[in-house]
């Protein structure tokens, strides 16, 4: 049967456990950045002093975070920082490559 769900869960599993997809230090830890970089821009997204006139790239290894992109306002720089500090896991928070533009394209 062709619509029998589970065949489907079957056909996953038996993916899943494929050599090929076995979890490794290095793929985990890949995972982990992704979800640091993802935990800091929803903070960034959720505080009122963040929520808008930024428009930054995101990337994490290891705890380290790293922004670039623009802020329409050296005190959403700062505020930036401040909360991306505050995100369980960053052990350090590089700026560098954040400018702030008067002229901002739309956040996203």
């Amino acid at each position: 049967m062709r619509d029998d769900p589970a065949l489907y869960a079957d056909m996953v599993t038996a993916v899943a456990s494929h050599p090929e997809f076995v979890a490794t230090p290095a793929s985990t830890q890949m995972v982990r950045n992704l979800s640091l970089a993802a935990q800091v821009r929803a903070a960034i997204a959720a505080n009122r002093h963040t929520q808008s006139g930024v428009n930054l790239e995101v990337t994490a290894d290891n705890g380290q975070v790293h922004l670039k992109g623009s802020v329409r306002h050296l005190s959403i720089r700062d505020a930036v920082l401040a909360v991306v500090k505050e995100v369980a896991g960053v052990t350090a928070v590089s700026g560098d490559e954040v400018t702030v533009s008067y002229y901002h394209p739309a956040a996203v």
